[in-house]
């Protein structure tokens, strides 16, 4: 991994962190009011549930702990995949640029 942008991943995670939490008292609203007016914060909670609780929901679901720490995985991974994509548009655009000035 050349080049791995630390600070673009720290600032992704903690936004994701913040995104999640909203997103996660969306859903529980949801579920016991049966609805509100940010439910598309539901739908982004589901979204980032993604691999591991829905996927794996018999090893993280059981518990609170495992709960947890399968949205940190989450995030992780999406804050990982974030960080490659940046970096990658990032390393094409200035290779675009120095042979454009060439």
């Amino acid at each position: 991994m050349k080049k791995f942008n630390q600070n673009f991943f720290f600032i992704i995670f903690v936004l994701l962190c913040v995104l999640v939490l909203f997103s996660f008292v969306s859903a529980v609203d949801y579920d016991e009011r049966g609805g509100t007016d940010l439910s598309f914060l539901n739908e982004i909670f589901k979204i980032l549930s993604f691999p591991s609780l829905t996927l794996f929901s018999s090893v993280f679901g059981h518990s609170q702990t495992g709960f947890v720490t399968g949205l940190l995985l989450n995030i992780s991974i999406y804050s990982f995949l974030a960080e490659r994509i940046y970096t990658f548009i990032k390393l094409k655009r200035s290779n675009r640029k120095n042979s454009i000035e060439e």
